[in-house]
């Protein structure tokens, strides 16, 4: 599998370096002070602004190194060329381990870009409700939801790719 897929945050230095800074950032958030300052030594080292609607959006739902590790995805750089087995392991990493929100937010737009299914994630987290609750009450393997997923995203994708053993 792609390093970008196991972790979309590429380069641990500038990581180490922005952990601090955004701890500091959502600090200052927390107890109501202004942290502009702080905010510009963030867009100096990710070459990045950063808002206040982002410092919001990330107090509460995420500590310094998540709100860290999100900075630094290039998420307008997601590949568009995984293979069918590459697809299959991102799916299995989504369905088993949540360990890591940020690589399971990157895998997401991954799989909803390479099946062309844009509402994957209902299909694994809530498939009663994805389009119309067809798979209300089922188990979904990752397997099934890929297969699925790719069935609805693309209708020519199963051309692209030979049918390994049944699948």
């Amino acid at each position: 599998m792609r390093p970008e897929l196991l972790d979309p945050v590429t380069d641990p230095e500038k990581l180490e370096a922005l952990i601090p800074l955004t701890s500091k950032v959502l600090e200052l958030h927390e107890a109501g002070r202004k942290y502009e300052d702080v905010l510009a030594d963030i867009a100096r080292l990710t070459g990045r602004i950063v808002s206040r609607y982002e410092v919001a959006a990330a107090f509460g739902g995420s500590d310094g190194m998540g709100f860290a590790r999100g900075l630094l995805v290039d998420w307008e750089r997601i590949p568009a060329d995984l293979s069918r087995q590459e697809l299959l392991e991102a799916m299995v990493m989504v369905c088993t381990d949540a360990s890591d929100p940020i690589r399971t937010s990157y895998l997401l737009k991954c799989l909803a870009l390479n099946t062309g299914d844009d509402q994957i994630s209902d299909l694994i987290y809530w498939p009663d409700q994805y389009r119309g609750g067809k798979y209300e009450g089922q188990e979904l393997e990752p397997e099934k939801i890929l297969e699925i997923a790719l069935r609805s995203g693309r209708k020519d994708a199963e051309l692209d790719w030979p049918n390994p053993a049944g699948a």
